[in-house]
Order: C-alpha cells, then sequence, then structure tokens
C-alpha cells in the first residue's frame, strides 16, 4: 500500500516529539520535520507545502498523542504521556508517492528545464537577423529620434535601437553555439 506524504511527515513528527516534552512551536517542528526526512520528501518551497500541510492540524489529527499549548507568543505542540510511552514503537513508514504526486514532479521537472534543439534555434535568429541587415531597418540616425515629436515615438525609437544593438550582438554570440542539445 502506497503511504501518503503527509502520513510519513505526521509520523516523523510524533518521533521528534517525543525528545522535546516542554514542546516545539510549528515552525521548529517543520524544521526538524525537514531536516529528518529531506532525503525522501523536498523541503517545502514554492509550490510545494507538503511539511506545512501535513503539520498545521497535527493536535485534531492525533489528539491523544499532542496537545496544543496556546500560551505564549506561538503555540506549541507539546507531546502527551502517551505518546512518550508508545513511542518506541512507531514506525515512521517507508514514503511511497502517490501516482498523483509523481505525475506532478514529473509535470513540475519538464517544465522548468526544457530541452532545446539550440542549432535549430541558431537558424531562426540568424534569418531574422539576416533580414534586419538587408532591409536596412536600423539605418535610423540619432537626429531621427531628436527631431521626433512626440515623446512615446521617441521611446520607441530609442528601445528599438537598443533590441537591434542587442540582435547584431547575439549574432555573435550565437557564432559559438555547436551543440544541438542542451
Amino acid at each position: 500500500m502506497k503511504t501518503p506524504a503527509s502520513e510519513v511527515i505526521r509520523k516523523a513528527a510524533l518521533k521528534i516529539l517525543v525528545k522535546y516534552p516542554r514542546g516545539l512551536s510549528l515552525a521548529d517542528l517543520r524544521f526538524k520535520t525537514e531536516e529528518e526526512l529531506k532525503r525522501y520528501i523536498p523541503p517545502d518551497g514554492q509550490g510545494n507545502g507538503k511539511y506545512r500541510s501535513a503539520l498545521w492540524d497535527l493536535e485534531k489529527r492525533h489528539p491523544e498523542y499532542i496537545t496544543k499549548d496556546n500560551s505564549g507568543r506561538a503555540a506549541k505542540f507539546v507531546p502527551t504521556e502517551k505518546l512518550q510511552q508508545e513511542a518506541a514503537g512507531f514506525d515512521i513508514p517507508a514514503y511511497a508517492p502517490t501516482a498523483r504526486e509523481v505525475f506532478e514532479e514529473g509535470k513540475r521537472a519538464s517544465s522548468s528545464a526544457p530541452c532545446m534543439d539550440y542549432l535549430a534555434f541558431k537558424s531562426k535568429v540568424t534569418e531574422i537577423i539576416a533580414f534586419v541587415e538587408q532591409s536596412e531597418i536600423g539605418r535610423f540616425h540619432i537626429s531621427a529620434i531628436r527631431e521626433a515629436a512626440d515623446p512615446e515615438e521617441i521611446k520607441n525609437l530609442t528601445k528599438a535601437m537598443i533590441f537591434l544593438e542587442g540582435l547584431l550582438d547575439l549574432k555573435y554570440t550565437m557564432q559559438q553555439v555547436k551543440n544541438k542539445r542542451f
């Protein structure tokens, strides 16, 4: 049977809480749980909140093992005596990602590091630069910018000159591309 990440995180958190009879805040418990499980389940980050989601209501999911002490500035998860006694018998289940998690991870990985055919890209960029050079689009003088009456037109002409310079720089950089895929 597949064990979801949230269940593995909760069991690991219970085992960690046994070491802290005075309790831990949610942030501390999450940090320690992430440290314990980081080889198996990636830490919380952008687009990933598995630890936060699994731990925020731990006292409601396991009321026999956890109480929540709301006195003071930060609420603390405090282990009960029952947890202290039964902790030795707790086994952290092996994490086996669900099909949905595997799909989501694959989707995230493929969108973050696309494989690109740089030779095809180089050829397209070279065609565009050749067109720009042949049609002499870039042959306007700085006086044309000064003569433009509209401030918006001045801004657009300046941007165009900067982009054309960038294209010419790109032309020389693209000449160095030899590998087909990165």
